[in-house]
């Protein structure tokens, strides 16, 4: 990026109506590109990091996307990870997740008032309408023509096209993730998400919450599975109660989070945002 492009993008940046946080985004867009220029492409960055774009964020030690992490003082875009990537504070996770034990975790559905829909500019998550089954955050979507932060899907999300994915995310049989996928099954120890297999399914890089809480390649919520340690998060391989998508799939019981009914186990419901039963 040279210095008159720079330039006349911060300025559209701040004329575009970003009113949060507009010194300390500015201070972190030059810090950005105060790093870029210092470093080239020698060094990526670590969770937390200010970034402009998703190939500036390191994906060793599991994916990450250049978006908001919710926090105030960091600037408008850092390096961060999204459900179930590995943390160690509150500004290494994406929009509404919460560092817990070592992860992202919690409830991504925006803040009510939130109306932007998929690839609508915006500010900060809370802006993002909710999507039926995925989980949103205001960050980059690897499209250079429409802005640095838009509306876009996180990793494990459905999707319609390559356009509503996060970063370097694309959408493959209906679902976000990375390019291709690796060789890695449910349960293998990994590195990032590109290692693991999507043969059974949406799989990431994230905690499958054995006693450990070892870093491997899990399933996302219901999918098709044979075992507990195949699933991410709390999730178990059982019966969903959903004919159709095989006999057991990663499922929640009462209380645990969940996006879609599917990701629910037995009778249970997503409502919410959990697994609940109907009144």
């Amino acid at each position: 990026m040279d210095d008159r492009r720079f330039d006349a993008w911060t300025r559209g940046f701040v004329a575009s109506g970003s009113r949060r946080r507009v010194v300390g985004g500015l201070a972190g867009l030059l810090a950005a590109a105060a790093g870029l220029r210092r470093t080239g492409a020698q060094e990526l960055l670590g969770p937390g990091e200010t970034c402009i774009a998703t190939d500036q964020c390191s994906q060793s030690g599991g994916a990450q996307v250049c978006g908001d992490n919710g926090i105030a003082d960091d600037g408008p875009l850092n390096c961060c990870r999204t459900q179930a990537g590995a943390c160690t504070r509150p500004a290494d996770c994406c929009g509404l997740l919460a560092c817990v034990d070592g992860f992202c975790v919690g409830d991504e559905e925006p803040s009510p008032g939130g109306g932007q829909p998929l690839g609508g500019v915006c500010a900060a998550t809370a802006e993002c309408a909710a999507v039926s089954g995925g989980r949103v955050i205001c960050g980059d979507n690897g499209i250079s023509e429409d802005g640095p932060l838009n509306c876009c899907l996180e990793e494990g999300s459905p999707c319609a096209a390559d356009v509503d994915c996060c970063g370097a995310f694309r959408c493959t049989d209906g679902f976000c993730g990375a390019t291709g996928g690796g060789d890695l099954a449910p349960g293998e120890f990994c590195l990032s998400s590109a290692q693991c297999s999507q043969a059974l399914g949406p799989a990431v890089c994230g905690s499958n919450a054995t006693d450990g809480g070892s870093v491997v390649c899990c399933l996302e919520e219901a999918s098709a599975c044979t075992d507990d340690l195949e699933c991410c998060g709390g999730a178990v391989c059982a019966d969903n109660g959903i004919a159709g998508d095989g006999g057991s799939n990663c499922c929640g019981y009462a209380g645990a989070t969940c996006a879609v009914d599917a990701g629910c186990c037995a009778d249970l419901f997503c409502l919410s945002g959990t697994c609940q039963p109907l009144a």
